[in-house]
């Protein structure tokens, strides 16, 4: 019934907020039916002003698949994308996560000693180029007045700045941030993501050539051979 919609689906974790990769279609399916529910099960009262759904788009089908949802079911709906354009700190924080269950966090106090982290080039090339093509996929299909890119860098520098111009784009008041004075968990990428620079300069050279339509099939279909093979490895090899 709209207006008890269980308050503990915002923060028990849904399938479609994971980022493991480890979804099924299916599953993927049954996450975005759950977040159109959560968005249209609330009844607005008179002193809301919007509501909207976060979610993450890690392929450009995905894209694809909400703008159509968005048409169809939830017209004039603005969309804000985070863009992370330091690849490397993207990846390495996700295999962080992955392997140790500590995710960049807003939360004061909750500082942990990070563990180092190696990023394989054949994954970090995968990545570079899946979400070169998610973004270029975003740019494609959102109109481009409803959609508000917001650079995580750009945020991190100056989040003031940032929050003013996304309020103005969600047409709302400016608002004094509560959480402005916290800070992050996990600490600069050159802290714990080994040969960070070197790696920084490699993505950045990969980004471009694909850009250019400088990179082969037969290279894309290698790298994703290798990726493959490094996922074995990792389920295989001895522990320690």
């Amino acid at each position: 019934m709209p207006g008890e919609l269980d308050p503990g689906v915002f923060i028990q974790g849904l399938g479609v907020f994971k980022i493991k990769g480890y979804l099924t279609p299916e599953e993927e399916e049954r996450g975005h039916a759950i977040v159109f529910d959560a968005m249209t099960a609330v009844a607005s009262g008179p002193e809301t002003r919007i509501r909207g759904a976060k979610t993450c788009m890690n392929s450009p089908k995905m894209v694809q698949r909400m703008a159509r949802v968005l048409r169809e079911r939830l017209p004039g709906t603005r969309v804000i994308v985070t863009r992370r354009n330091d690849y490397v700190a993207h990846l390495g924080s996700r295999l962080h996560l992955r392997r140790t269950g500590v995710a960049h966090s807003w939360r004061p106090g909750a500082d942990r000693a990070p563990q180092r982290v190696r990023v394989p080039r054949v994954q970090l090339v995968r990545h570079v180029v899946n979400m070169e093509q998610v973004y270029a996929a975003y740019a494609g299909i959102v109109e481009p007045e409803a959609c508000f890119w917001l650079d995580y860098e750009d945020f991190a520098r100056d989040n003031r700045e940032m929050y003013e111009r996304l309020l103005t784009f969600l047409g709302l008041p400016f608002e004094e941030p509560v959480w402005m004075s916290s800070r992050k968990v996990l600490p600069s990428p050159e802290a714990y993501i080994h040969r960070y620079a070197e790696l920084r300069d490699y993505a950045e050279r990969i980004a471009r050539a694909h850009r250019e339509g400088r990179l082969s099939p037969a290279f894309l279909r290698l790298v994703a051979l290798g990726v493959r093979l490094h996922r074995i490895w990792e389920r295989v090899r001895p522990a320690g």
